[in-house]
């Protein structure tokens, strides 16, 4: 019911009738056109903040408006959504950052670890969550990849049991923001790949960060994941970091032959205007394959669409630095 109420909120303005498509030739209908009756019947709760309304009334979404170009910049990288392209953005933006001579410092903060095991490493025992529970640098942490310029922070399972070993921890949420306060500042980027939740370990990323970027996939039922994680965001400012920006929304696994993947990018341009990056990463075979080969895309194949695509993204990064 949620999906659909997204749906209802993101593409009609009015509740209509449904209505078929002038391709009769097909047969096919234009979902963009019409809004089921059933959504005369859903009245969602938090749902609605992606209203116009919203958007207006809440300063982060113009978050790439105050980008200081001249300090350290930390973003996370975070949808509660599973397969909406977070990790793969994680550890391809931070690879095509690194090839324009910008050090980063990617943070694994999923326990899936996948972003960890892309670049070739792999169970680092419960170092990661030592930090959130016995105070255990973060720095301390800190291995060079094989990929130029860019760090890692590993994660492991171990981080699973961070839930429960934080439950009802006096300032849990503000553990990570300490933490990151006391990194050396050496980096030009620090990126945070976040768990496919919104846990403790998430909230300690939005709340230790000063930027977030948002990878959606171009589907309406990722929305959902979507708008409830602007509805966390909206929390979290108000109540844990007034600093926190959004600096971009990204479409990924956008298939460019569906009309329904080209609408999902147009009413997220329409919605938030140039916060959204008008750069989408397309579907790809070389995306799925590299983490096999525990390779960033912009070195498994460097000529790919993928390759180009996080590229074009890192360009788009470096230049929000350099308009301030």
């Amino acid at each position: 019911m949620a999906v659909l109420a997204v749906a209802r909120i993101f593409f009609c303005d009015k509740r209509v009738s449904p209505k078929i498509s002038k391709n009769t030739s097909t047969g096919n209908r234009n979902f963009f056109q019409w809004c089921p009756p059933i959504f005369s019947l859903i009245d969602p709760p938090h749902i609605v903040i992606l209203d116009r309304r919203f958007i207006k009334r809440h300063k982060y979404i113009k978050g790439i408006n105050s980008i200081n170009g001249n300090v350290l910049r930390i973003i996370a990288i975070a949808n509660q959504k599973g397969g909406s392209g977070k990790t793969t953005t994680a550890v391809n933006l931070a690879a095509a950052l690194g090839e324009k001579k910008k050090k980063v410092l990617l943070i694994d903060l999923d326990p899936q670890a996948s972003a960890s095991g892309w670049l070739g490493v792999h169970e680092q025992g419960p170092g990661l969550l030592k930090v959130f529970t016995e105070n255990r640098r973060l720095g301390d942490l800190i291995i060079q990849t094989k990929v130029n310029n860019v760090s890692l922070v590993p994660a492991s399972n171990w981080l699973m049991s961070a839930e429960k070993a934080l439950a009802g921890e006096l300032g849990a949420e503000t553990i990570f923001r300490k933490q990151i306060e006391e990194l050396p500042k050496e980096w030009d980027y620090v990126l945070v790949d976040c768990a496919p939740t919104l846990g403790i370990l998430t909230i300690n990323a939005l709340c230790g960060v000063k930027e977030i970027l948002i990878p959606v996939e171009a589907s309406v039922l990722a929305l959902a994941g979507f708008a409830q994680l602007l509805h966390t965001i909206d929390i979290v400012t108000e109540r844990l970091n007034p600093d926190l920006k959004i600096c971009g929304i990204l479409a990924c696994r956008v298939d460019r032959r569906t009309t329904h993947a080209l609408e999902v990018m147009k009413r997220l341009k329409d919605k938030f205007g140039n916060v959204f990056i008008n750069i989408p990463v397309r579907e790809n075979v070389r995306l799925k394959e590299c983490p096999s080969f525990e390779q960033p895309i912009t070195e498994y194949d460097t000529r790919s669409a993928g390759a180009e695509d996080y590229r074009a993204i890192a360009k788009t990064i470096i230049r929000q630095n350099r308009n301030q």
